[in-house]
């Protein structure tokens, strides 16, 4: 647009220069225009249809400008929209990183205290995951340490659960997360809503190709591999409190957001209790 800009005001400032040397040379009878237009006193006449191009051309080039200023007025107003988004987009960011600083996570057994912060904290509760999976479904349900240290507590909780009948697979994915959420003080819940607000927000709010896949990829280089796999597994069976609705896991599969996961630590079983490799769409793992 600037460009198309200057080339107009040349054009005008061309035209123009050529008026005035044009108009002084005949004014003053030199060549080539003496007697070109005839009598001097004639010019009103003759220069009329002139007149009428330059009132002609004074109104194309207001118009370009008010069209410029519009085209300007819209590029600022964009350009504000995006510092707006960003702005609240950083802020989530941070807002999710301080959950994640403050998710703690300890026990003590054999006399000595283990203790679980941050990103860290997440492979303990995944391995936690594992081990109540896999007990309370009496299946090699997911992979999980041979060496994993559970605590007095949580090992209570899952000796309180009925065993008289084999779960299903989203029966023992239910009942594990709600034994992890009492173990860790449901302190998971808010760090997936955080996680839901963020994608959430990005989805809604920008359409744009190229921005979404860098907002998403921002996002995404918050999250370690163990974070990934409690998202999936949370995400997969959630439902909204008023319906059905897997709106979590529809997400996910609307915005790619597992495109970095590592894919080769998800193990999980079908209903009949046969292997599989994914509760989702091939949309969640690919870029959006």
């Amino acid at each position: 647009m600037k460009k198309n800009y200057h080339i107009l005001i040349f054009c005008l400032l061309a035209v123009f220069v050529v008026w005035l040397l044009g108009g002084t040379a005949y004014r003053w009878s030199c060549w080539p225009f003496a007697g070109l237009f005839g009598e001097i006193e004639n010019l009103e006449n003759v220069f009329s249809p002139v007149g009428a191009f330059f009132s002609a051309l004074a109104a194309g080039a207001t118009f370009f400008l008010i069209f410029w200023q519009f085209k300007e007025a819209d590029k600022r107003e964009e350009e504000f929209q995006v510092q707006l988004f960003e702005n609240k987009f950083f802020q989530l960011i941070n807002i999710h990183r301080d959950n994640v600083k403050n998710i703690y996570y300890g026990f003590t057994k054999r006399r000595r205290d283990y203790q679980y912060s941050g990103q860290q904290a997440f492979y303990a509760f995944y391995n936690m995951f594992c081990y109540t999976c896999r007990t309370i479904s009496k299946k090699n349900f997911m992979d999980s340490s041979s060496d994993i240290l559970i605590s007095a507590s949580l090992e209570k909780i899952i000796n309180e659960q009925d065993m008289l009948f084999d779960f299903s697979s989203d029966e023992t994915l239910k009942i594990s997360e709600t034994i992890l959420c009492q173990e860790t003080n449901y302190q998971l819940n808010m760090y997936y809503h955080s996680i839901y607000v963020v994608l959430k927000f990005i989805d809604d709010n920008v359409q744009e190709k190229s921005r979404r896949k860098r907002y998403l990829r921002i996002f995404r280089a918050q999250i370690s591999v163990y974070e990934y796999l409690m998202i999936y597994y949370h995400a997969a069976i959630h439902k909204e409190y008023d319906n059905d609705e897997l709106r979590f896991k529809k997400l996910i599969e609307d915005t790619g957001f597992f495109h970095n996961m590592e894919k080769h630590l998800i193990v999980d079983l079908d209903e009949h209790g046969r292997p599989f490799l994914t509760r989702y769409a091939d949309s969640a793992f690919l870029s959006s």
